[in-house]
């Protein structure tokens, strides 16, 4: 992995402290940093960590995607750079331990949106959505594996919230409104 792309990864599991949406809501990655407090610049759940990373990542020119799918059956937001698993719920960059647990269900970024197959946004909405037992798993999963790393447990990222509107509204057949 480029060595900037490592650095701005590194910096946003640094950075931003994960908190848990009280609902299913994307902060643009503006509103993810102006959610910070304490020692932390920002703060959001993995959605939002993961916006905010593929923003950046994108605005220094790398071509990276924000990817929606599931972790264990539980509905999960990570960032994909050249094939490689960027999640941005861990205090600091690592490559995941458990990368077959991860199963993508679309991706986007400020140019385009994927789905993996027909219909999969649609799927995506009715995953099952359980913070605690998420980041429980992911804790487990590096235990097995190696020392543990720890989580942030107060941590998040967003980036294109716009593309995220066009992600929901696709799936959902909801109108899309832009927030200021």
């Amino acid at each position: 992995m480029n060595s900037f792309a490592y650095k701005l990864w590194d910096w946003v599991c640094h950075q931003v402290s994960y908190r848990s949406d009280n609902g299913e809501y994307w902060y643009f990655p503006s509103e993810t940093l102006a959610r910070g407090a304490g020692n932390y610049k920002g703060a959001g759940d993995c959605d939002d960590s993961a916006n905010l990373l593929t923003s950046l990542l994108r605005s220094a020119g790398f071509n990276a995607y924000t990817v929606v799918g599931s972790y264990r059956g539980l509905g999960h937001a990570w960032t994909k750079l050249d094939g490689e698993i960027l999640d941005a719920t861990y205090t600091f960059a690592h490559p995941v331990p458990d990368p077959q647990n991860y199963h993508p269900y679309a991706m986007f970024n400020d140019q385009e949106v994927i789905e993996m197959w027909p219909g999969a946004l649609s799927q995506l909405f009715q995953l099952a959505r359980d913070e605690c037992q998420k980041l429980t798993l992911m804790n487990q999963a590096q235990q097995e594996t190696a020392a543990p790393l720890g989580l942030a447990i107060l941590g998040g990222i967003a980036v294109t919230g716009i593309m995220f509107g066009l992600v929901y509204s696709k799936a959902k057949g909801v109108r899309v409104e832009k927030r200021t």
